[in-house]
């Protein structure tokens, strides 16, 4: 029933309804964590939609609900046992979504990716003087963000109440498929098996219909989980070569036999290997070349 169609009563029932929600909504982990990330962009909150605004300064309610989802299917990840700190969800910088609909640019990343992808990106720039900028947060919580750009807390307890709030609710949610990515940690390669579940969600379709063929090509585990961790290096660190690109614009390039196509895959594999995915010390030892190499 529409609000607009009630009685007084029952508008008043409503609304306690969704202020019941909406408190049971944020006092949960995930609200919290949304809250985070959005504090330390340095943003303010617009009612006007992302697809409305030009404004880089803002973000409406579709960046807070899109990065409530991330952090609800990230948590589902979690869940599985020995997962709890596998993943996070990080700011994507160098590339971004191709889907529209989808309103804020992070991805589900895993940790030990994000922390090589991290100290190349200072190896890149430490023979570079940084100006450091501090981020000034909005004051106050999201929900006071919230209710004084709407002018009324019923309104702002009404929207965050359409967020999932239940097993149940999780569950329903397509975009993302929640219960996919609470799948990924009970697979054999989750690494490969999450970034194809992200490349989906971010709209790289031709790139997601590849993965789909190479999990189904490539029957070593190892090997698959390899690949995961090369493309997820590659596609958030595109090097001059963009070895993310290139490794689909060759896969698909004439007619290649199974056997050639995962040959191919492992060729790729052990380039980023050799070049990037180095252990912490050979990784210190090229940041401290590089160092010498720029004064």
């Amino acid at each position: 029933m529409d609000i607009k169609t009630m009685n007084p009563r029952q508008e008043f029932l409503k609304t306690i309804q969704y202020e019941k929600i909406s408190i049971a909504i944020r006092a949960g982990k995930i609200w919290l964590a949304t809250q985070r990330m959005l504090k330390r962009t340095g943003k303010t909150f617009s009612i006007e939609s992302s697809e409305n605004s030009s404004d880089k300064m803002t973000f409406s309610f579709d960046e807070i609900r899109h990065l409530y989802l991330l952090q609800l299917a990230a948590t589902h990840i979690k869940s599985v046992r020995g997962y709890s700190s596998w993943v996070e969800i990080s700011l994507l910088q160098e590339r971004v979504p191709r889907l529209v609909s989808w309103a804020t640019s992070h991805m589900i990343i895993p940790s030990s990716v994000r922390r090589k992808v991290d100290a190349y990106r200072q190896i890149k720039t430490s023979s570079e003087k940084q100006q450091s900028t501090s981020v000034k947060e909005f004051s106050g919580s999201l929900y006071s963000a919230l209710h004084q750009a709407l002018e009324s807390k019923p309104a702002a307890d009404k929207l965050i109440s359409q967020l999932p709030s239940t097993h149940e609710d999780a569950r329903k949610i397509t975009e993302p498929d929640i219960k996919a990515y609470g799948y990924v940690g009970k697979t054999i390669a989750p690494v490969f098996v999450l970034f194809t579940l992200e490349c989906k969600r971010l709209g790289y379709s031709t790139e997601h219909e590849v993965l789909l063929r190479l999990q189904r090509l490539i029957k070593d585990s190892d090997k698959l989980n390899m690949l995961g961790n090369s493309l997820y290096f590659t596609f958030l660190y595109p090097d001059d070569e963009d070895l993310f690109s290139h490794f689909f614009i060759e896969y698909q390039k004439g007619t290649k036999s199974s056997g050639e196509r995962e040959v191919y895959a492992t060729k790729f594999i052990q380039d980023v290997y050799s070049r990037y995915l180095h252990t912490a010390n050979k990784r210190n030892y090229i940041k401290r070349k590089h160092k010498k190499w720029s004064e």
